[in-house]
């Protein structure tokens, strides 16, 4: 079982307080600072610009 994008934003702010979901979604969308640091190594490989893709879709149906 999978949460959706509302499901988190829900969680978070019933753990932090009410928050604007705006700043949240570029918040969770802002990708420059990571894109300046070295790649990681993970133990399984996954694409950078799929991630990046999975965010954007994902918090920008809210």
């Amino acid at each position: 079982m999978g949460l959706d994008s509302e499901d988190v934003l829900e969680l978070f702010q019933r753990k932090f307080g009410k928050y604007n979901t705006l700043i949240i979604k570029k918040a969770l969308t802002y990708f420059e600072d990571a894109e300046k640091e070295p790649e990681i190594e993970l133990i399984k490989k996954i694409n950078w610009e799929d991630i990046k893709k999975f965010f954007i879709k994902e918090f920008g149906k809210i």
